[in-house]
């Protein structure tokens, strides 16, 4: 922990700040920062990787989004998400950028000792907004959950093929399924124990393949598909990590009712 002795400093010691003084103590909130949130997020966070911290919820639908307030951490960093409303152009997608604005209250503009008027108290933000995809710093769906909060995604269909991801615990909700479906893992930023649920209703004599990729241990713990018209469909699928034999393991359960 970063700290500055002023155990010499009094009422007739003063103490000259330099540069480095300052850095120092910015430093000490960005270094407990980021201890924190390897703590919350289970693992050292990926640098590129975007994860809410609270809030940031879209209750918007389509191109019409309204996402709340929240924060996000992201690069060691820690930066407050203010609430928006705004109907993405087509084509477009909600796009965060970082915005910096300054803090004026009796701060900014500084006057420094050559004369010179400098804005230095910076408010650094993530702002979402209608863009590209990919022109911003982070698009909102790249965005992650820190791990122990369940995602609720609801999906029109199952597709023929589809991929589970264990970047944080997820509940998938599909309208219906029309075809044979291909279960696969991709295991990119995996975190030990995530569980993601699957939901769906099979039409008659459809079948469910789960297919275990190269370098992986896909184990079926219990249960079977029912492709009966209209009978719905659980799978549980967790992930264990790196097992013995250094392959991502995955143990999961087919629940029908």
């Amino acid at each position: 922990m970063r700290k500055l002795d002023v155990s010499a400093v009094s009422g007739s010691i003063g103490l000259p700040v330099k540069s480095g003084t300052l850095n120092h103590i910015q430093l000490a909130y960005q270094e407990a920062l980021t201890a924190l949130a390897n703590s919350i997020i289970g693992r050292l966070p990926d640098i590129y990787n975007f994860y809410i911290l609270y809030g940031c919820v879209n209750s918007g639908s389509g191109l019409n989004y309204n996402i709340s307030a929240g924060a996000i951490y992201y690069n060691g960093e820690v930066f407050l998400v203010d609430a928006t409303i705004f109907t993405a152009s087509s084509g477009q997608v909600a796009v965060g950028t970082i915005v910096t604005t300054q803090y004026s209250s009796n701060a900014d503009p500084v006057t420094f000792t050559d004369g010179t008027l400098r804005s230095i108290h910076n408010i650094q933000k993530i702002i979402f907004a209608s863009a590209v995809s990919g022109s911003g710093v982070c698009d909102y769906s790249a965005a992650l959950q820190v791990p122990g909060v369940m995602v609720a995604d609801y999906e029109a269909t199952l597709p023929s093929t589809y991929t589970i991801n264990f970047k944080q615990d997820q509940s998938i909700y599909f309208a219906s399924a029309t075809v044979n479906s291909t279960m696969t893992f991709d295991f990119t930023n995996a975190v030990p124990g995530t569980v993601v649920r699957l939901k769906w209703t099979f039409g008659a004599g459809l079948t469910l393949n789960i297919n275990t990729p190269s370098g992986a241990t896909v184990i079926k713990d219990s249960g079977n598909l029912s492709s009966v018209a209209s009978a719905n469909n659980l799978l549980y699928c967790i992930y264990l990590g790196l097992n013995a034999a250094g392959n991502n393991e995955v143990s999961y359960t087919l629940k029908q009712y």
